[in-house]
């Protein structure tokens, strides 16, 4: 029969089989993922000699230097010597979060089971753009979600969410949220259909990624309104209740309140209780950043830390913190599964339909494109703290006074440009596929 005639269906694995530089050598495969475990292990049992940073400043000319004489994309280099010549310099050129004497706190050593997900995830890459292209890992994300929702003490019968690439993205779609609830012509015509501008509450010792959601929203970094501390460096709610009635006096709308259970700096709590009361007395949303301290609702003994989370419209809590998932691995949860769906509701030729009573990642989530994986294999090194703001780049707006600067402004100087200060989404991008493997496992 002509070969053009048949169905693939038709056609033997023999047929289909293809030498280009593309094709997977098993026996290749196999030798190269053992001996690239046996590097990981090794790596890891020899961390606690290592200092915990490196010992001098690293010049970047000469991490560049490293990239541009090794990897000039013209030679060819055996898999196997890539292996160990990038983790050789990750090891000299990092802050190694899994030494036993890191105490970031933000990102604890990922454990045995994660760094196994991790594996699973790369090795099937299965396509999350669609429930029907990959029922299991879709499932596997929404009972993770579902699990934690439960301990946080959300609605298990009302709720929805995704996995995140970290506690940005899952605050960006907050914001969202928040904005198609309040403003319903947002959705179609924008900010220019509000009558007034918009704005959004969050304390002055917050993770400062709400200033670059408010730019990248279109709202501009004046809507954000940061609000003083108390002596614990928790979130003042009286002067959040003034705050309040001058812009609204002033003409301003209103729209969202967060509490931040975590600071990045210090670890406050913010109390949870009380600013649910006051969103619900002025109708505004509550969401709740609770991408560190999220983790504790795992606690019978520490859950009522987190008292009044429960109300939150909306929660974020990172997988990469407490619960020792591999970077970046975050969790966006919200009581309003219809908000969600008119938030990203897309209908278009190119995807499958929905399956009916499944949550399809590409009408529910911020995914734009059908991302399949991160570019997780490139050495790049990426740190977490922000650097410190300069008096042009802060928001020109009313910050209700007593209240420092957030202690991660504080303890920062200048350097090199930080990746924190070049994009919003600052964390390694991750599938959904790859996070909820990771975080069901870990």
């Amino acid at each position: 029969m002509p070969l053009d005639s048949r169905t693939v269906s038709d056609l033997q694995a023999s047929e289909l089989a293809c030498d280009g530089p593309l094709a997977r050598d098993a026996q290749q495969l196999s030798v190269l993922l053992a001996g690239t475990a046996r590097s990981v292990d090794d790596h890891l049992a020899a961390v606690p000699g290592l200092p915990v940073a490196p010992q001098r400043p690293v010049d970047p000319s000469e991490v560049r230097e490293w990239l541009t004489s090794t990897y000039d994309f013209e030679h060819p280099q055996a898999a196997e010597d890539a292996v160990g010549d990038v983790l050789a310099r990750l090891a000299q050129w990092t802050v190694h979060t899994t030494h036993p004497r890191y105490f970031g706190l933000f990102n604890p050593a990922p454990a045995a089971a994660g760094i196994v997900g991790e594996l699973l995830a790369a090795g099937v890459n299965p396509q999350l753009a669609a429930w029907s292209h990959a029922p299991a890992a879709a499932e596997a994300e929404q009972h993770v979600l579902r699990f934690i929702a439960s301990r946080l003490g959300l609605p298990a019968s009302n709720l929805a969410g995704n996995v995140t690439t970290g506690g940005a993205e899952a605050n960006l779609t907050a914001v969202l949220l928040a904005l198609t609830r309040a403003f319903p012509a947002y959705a179609t015509e924008g900010l220019r259909a509000l009558p007034a501008q918009p704005v959004f509450y969050a304390s002055a010792e917050s993770h400062l990624a709400w200033v670059k959601i408010a730019h990248a929203t279109g709202l501009g970094r004046d809507a954000l309104r940061l609000v003083g501390v108390d002596d614990q460096l928790r979130l003042d709610v009286d002067r959040l209740d003034l705050l309040l009635a001058e812009d609204r006096a002033a003409g301003y709308l209103s729209f969202l309140v967060v509490g931040t259970a975590g600071t990045t700096g210090a670890g406050a709590l913010d109390p949870l209780g009380p600013l649910a009361d006051l969103a619900a007395q002025h109708e505004l949303w509550f969401h709740a950043d609770a991408a560190w301290a999220g983790a504790v609702a795992l606690s019978d003994r520490l859950r009522p830390l987190l008292e009044g989370i429960e109300r939150a419209d909306s929660v974020t809590v990172d997988a990469h913190k407490w619960l020792s998932v591999p970077m970046g691995a975050g969790m966006l949860l919200t009581r309003h599964p219809d908000i969600l769906a008119q938030t990203f509701r897309l209908s278009t030729a190119f995807m499958p339909s929905a399956v009916d009573d499944a949550a399809d990642p590409y009408t529910t989530s911020l995914q734009m494109v059908q991302t399949i994986r991160r570019p997780e294999n490139l050495p790049r090194a990426r740190r977490r703290w922000p650097r410190r703001l300069r008096r042009t780049d802060r928001p020109r707006h009313r910050t209700r006074s007593r209240a420092r600067p957030p202690a991660h402004r504080r303890r920062m100087g200048a350097g090199q440009p930080d990746p924190l200060a070049r994009g919003l989404l600052h964390r390694p991008r991750r599938t959904h596929a790859q996070a909820s493997s990771r975080i069901g496992m870990a």
